[in-house]
Parts: C-alpha cells; structure tokens; sequence
C-alpha cells in the first residue's frame, strides 16, 4: 500500500515536472509513462557491449532543445532541432542515415518500415530514441529495434563531433 502512494507520488510529481516545462516536450514524448526500468536501461543490460552508446543516448534524450535557430556548420541549413537535422536531413550523415535504413528495412516488418518511412521527422527521432509505438508492443522487438537505432545514433553523434559536447 505504501509503496503504491509513493509510486503515485513520483508519477504525478514526474507529469507536473515535464509537462509544465517546454525544456521536457521531447523527454514527455518519449517517456509518457515512467518506466521502471527505462528501455535505455533495458537495452544497455541486454547487450552490455553498448553501454557508452546508451549513455550517449541518454544524454541526447534529456538535452534541452535550442532557443534560436542554429547554422548548421556542414551543410549551411538553419535548424532549431539539432538532433532531428543531423539524424534526419544534413547532408553531412546521409551515408550513414542510408545506411540505417538499409539495415533496418532488413530486419522489420513491412508495415512498421512503411510506418516508420511516413513518419514526421520529431516523430520518427522519438521513435529511434524510445517513444512508445502500436507495432512494437513486445519488448524484445522493442529492443532489438533501439539496439539498431541507438546504434545510429551513435554513429551519427561521432561524424557530428558538435554533437558530443
């Protein structure tokens, strides 16, 4: 009993905290819920080996978002979303953006590919970094897809050297 009131405590102290908040409207998206454990968590404890690229992740998913927009310094676009520019449309990390999608079409279903394809750009970045989604609804899937997308995260974050700081 006790521990089901602390529990609430925390969930409702978690939704006062990020929702009154533009700095969390990411970390909202893809944390709707508290998860105990997170899947970030879940993923760097099923395949150890990738405990630093979790880490990096992590750290993306709580980065307060830009003011004002930015000049990005490779391809000259302006952006207000760092990680959706690099991750989704500089031209700098298309090799390895084709390079995802050339992995990820092999490995999932038809329709989470076409799903994924047609999703908004903020969408689709929530997607790579955990947020809940209908056609992932077993874990195992779930983490064999942020294995794969955490990965290109990561390899995104080292071609963008800014990206680490």
């Amino acid at each position: 009993m006790v521990n089901v009131c602390v529990q609430q405590k925390d969930d409702d102290l978690y939704h006062e905290r990020t929702r009154g908040d533009s700095v969390f409207d990411r970390f909202h998206r893809i944390l709707p819920i508290i998860q105990r454990p997170s899947l970030v968590w879940r993923v760097a404890k099923h395949h150890p080996y990738m405990l630093d690229t979790c880490v990096k992740v992590a750290k993306v998913i709580a980065e307060a978002p830009a003011k004002d927009e930015l000049l990005c310094e490779y391809c000259g676009c302006l952006f207000k979303d760092f990680l959706v520019h690099y991750i989704c449309q500089c031209s700098e990390t298309r090799q390895e953006r084709d390079h995802f999608w050339n992995i990820r079409d092999n490995q999932v279903d038809i329709a989470f590919a076409a799903f994924l394809y047609n999703a908004e750009d903020c969408d689709f970045v929530d997607l790579l970094l955990g947020a809940p989604c209908d056609f992932l609804d077993n874990i195992d899937d779930h983490i064999h897809f942020l294995r794969m997308s955490f990965n290109y995260i990561a390899k995104v974050m080292d071609k963008v050297p800014c990206l680490n700081s």
